[in-house]
């Protein structure tokens, strides 16, 4: 399941629910999970040409949920 509520992205999976919210501009990339039933949240800040390369990385070291992995393109 996904939806959108008030600028962030809401997926349903089948053991936890998962709040995700994204920015970019020239040069810059920004990545906020939640998770209040993993109790997990990280934010990821990037100031380069490559940030969603180096988001990619750290979402795959911390988050490790293909899914979402493929959906987003990281």
């Amino acid at each position: 399941r996904m939806g959108f509520s008030v600028g962030w992205y809401i997926y349903g999976y089948d053991d936890h629910t998962l709040f995700a919210h994204t920015g970019a501009n020239t040069g810059e990339k920004t990545l906020a999970l939640y998770s209040p039933d993993l109790q997990m949240g990280l934010t990821v800040f990037s100031n380069g040409d490559n940030g969603n390369a180096v988001i990619g990385r750290v979402v795959r070291a911390l988050y490790d949920n293909d899914a979402f992995i493929r959906l987003e393109g990281y």
